[in-house]
């Protein structure tokens, strides 16, 4: 049997796995990497509870989170797509509020740890699952 090169596995894999369709092997091993940090998680997993978040809010949230690691962290999960940004204005005074929500694959990427918790379903954690001390928008 012939042995293929480490480049021949993994574009191997490549192709069976992806297929070109959506992403490849390198794109989602990036992706991986950009939410393997502790700090981005926990801001992807606040955003996902609350759906969508005002940034001073999910601020508010992160108070342990330094301006540079919160803005880093931010421009990291927008770039790999787990969250998406929306600025509006207030009509006369011409002020701007920050919005976060969850995209798609920052609900999967959730979804997939509350599931390997055990959980029965999403429904059950969240009917069993409160936490007061947030604030509520």
């Amino acid at each position: 049997m012939p042995t293929e090169n480490t480049d021949q596995f993994v574009n191997r894999v490549d192709n069976e796995l992806f297929d070109g369709v959506i992403d490849n092997i390198d794109a989602w091993t990036d992706r991986m990497q950009a939410v393997s940090s502790p700090q981005r998680l926990s801001l992807v997993f606040t955003v996902y509870k609350y759906e969508h978040i005002t940034q001073n809010t999910l601020k508010s949230i992160a108070t342990s989170l330094d301006e540079d690691t919160f803005t880093d962290s931010i421009d990291t999960l927008l770039n790999y797509n787990f969250i998406a940004r929306r600025t509006t204005t207030t009509v006369g005074n011409g002020e701007h509020t920050v919005y976060y929500r969850i995209t798609e694959i920052g609900r999967d990427i959730i979804d997939y740890i509350i599931m390997t918790k055990g959980e029965e379903s999403i429904h059950e954690y969240y009917n069993t699952k409160t936490d007061e001390s947030l604030p509520q928008i």
